[in-house]
């Protein structure tokens, strides 16, 4: 049986990432600014007082950003993501460790990372405040009596009430 030599011209250095994302970048920009005009047409046109405009918007962005409340909740939501995101990346290595050092944990654990990594992870976030704060009413804890269905005063409330 002969032998046959495949061969291919193969560039040395492989594009920049900047020079492939050039080529999209101008009709996605157009595509948006597209959808902001019809946006603000149809507002103008059928719901003036009940959707914002996106010029309105534009005109407040300044006036927001130089609040000190919005500030204030700005910061603290960061601060919330950047805990949550340290919290994660320890938990997540050490899980990531033992179950790659040990059979017995990464039978244990694989089921729940899979799990997760199927699963919507909003809805992963629920089951874990869920199953860490569990399901008691406690006063000022919205978050809690909103997952549980529990009201104001710590009665059960149906699933279809507000």
């Amino acid at each position: 049986m002969a032998e046959q030599v495949l061969s291919a011209h193969v560039p040395a250095t492989p594009k920049p990432a900047a020079a492939s994302r050039s080529g999209t970048f101008v009709p996605r920009l157009i595509t948006g600014l597209g959808i902001v005009f019809v946006w603000e047409i149809v507002v103008r046109a059928f719901a003036p007082a009940y959707v914002a405009k996106p010029s309105a918007v534009i005109l407040v962005i300044p006036k927001v950003l130089s609040d000190p409340t919005f500030q204030k909740a700005l910061g603290s939501t960061l601060s919330a993501v950047a805990e949550g995101l340290a919290i994660t990346i320890v938990i997540g290595t050490v899980l990531g460790l033992l179950m790659g050092r040990s059979p017995t944990f990464d039978r244990v654990f694989r089921v729940y990372v899979n799990g997760f990594n199927a699963d919507d992870h909003r809805a992963a976030v629920v089951f874990i405040v869920v199953r860490i704060l569990g399901c008691r009413p406690h006063r000022n804890d919205h978050l809690r009596r909103n997952i549980c269905h529990y009201d104001e005063r710590g009665r059960r409330r149906s699933l279809g009430a507000p």
